[in-house]
């Protein structure tokens, strides 16, 4: 893909906060598969065929505090997993990141970041946190310093394995 479009391009496709990549070709192979396959019948329509981050703010954050914020002031302990935009979106409003600085927060694959909240949800910054996060990552600091760093460079080594 940055071959293709430009590794400026991708990055902002891929990091900026209201720059969606251009939708998916409907004649995409990875299109097609989606809309046959059954699991997504009832959703297909409703879902977008590119989102940028201030789109998965407005889908993903409403939902945090509809469905996971009363488990958390029930006293529950929630487990979270997404992918990366939608990670990306719940901790920029979580932590305040601003649409400028949300571009350089790049999640580690598969690395638990555990956040404590107070009753208002708002997070308690630990110790040991990198900033601009206030929980923090689970695992050795040095491969975590490594995965982020590959999260980080896959706009340069993004190959065509998209639709766009």
């Amino acid at each position: 893909m940055s071959r293709r479009h430009g590794e400026a391009q991708v990055h902002a496709w891929r990091r900026s906060y209201d720059v969606p990549p251009p939708p998916m070709d409907k004649t995409s192979e990875y299109f097609q598969s989606f809309m046959n396959d059954p699991k997504y019948a009832e959703i297909r329509n409703d879902l977008p065929v590119g989102e940028s981050l201030k789109m998965t703010v407005a889908r993903v954050v409403p939902y945090f505090y509809s469905q996971i914020a009363p488990l958390i002031k029930a006293g529950k302990r929630v487990l979270i997993s997404g992918h990366e935009n939608s990670l990306r979106s719940l901790l920029m409003v979580l932590d305040g990141i601003s649409e400028d600085a949300i571009p350089d927060l790049n999640i580690p694959t598969g690395v638990p970041l555990v956040y404590h909240l107070d009753e208002n949800l708002n997070p308690l910054r630990h110790p040991e946190a990198i900033s601009p996060l206030s929980g923090i990552y689970l695992g050795d600091s040095d491969e975590i310093s490594t995965k982020i760093a590959e999260v980080k460079n896959q706009a340069s080594t993004a190959e065509s394995t998209s639709a766009v």
